[in-house]
């Protein structure tokens, strides 16, 4: 089953346009969600985690310098969904997972308060 960009991570992330309601949004074309499709085509094959988040499980998807994050749920009619995006960025602390930390850490707190 393909894996669907939310609309916050097409429009934020990806910075691409959403598309017409008669189009799918697992048929939007970009390397990462086509790569994302393909590592989770099979539900055997195994998913590395992103361990720096720990409230929900989420799975690393890379291609070229493009970095994803992708959430599956079976429970629901949609199994698969890349909720995150970025670009690789070694080193720096706009590397699109050391920016997730940050964002999950900062949205624990606020909403701890």
């Amino acid at each position: 089953m393909p894996v669907r960009p939310t609309l916050r991570c097409l429009r934020e992330d990806l910075r691409l346009p959403v598309p017409p309601a008669n189009t799918p949004l697992d048929q939007v074309g970009h390397p990462l969600l086509a790569k994302a499709t393909e590592q989770f085509a099979d539900p055997d094959t195994p998913h590395e985690r992103i361990r720096a988040i720990d409230d929900v499980v989420l799975f690393k998807v890379k291609i070229g310098r493009w970095r994803g994050a992708a959430y599956s749920d079976d429970a629901t009619e949609v199994h698969d969904w890349l909720v995150a995006a970025g670009i690789r960025e070694d080193g720096s602390s706009d590397d699109f997972y050391a920016a997730l930390h940050t964002q999950a850490r900062a949205a624990r707190q606020t909403a701890g308060r």
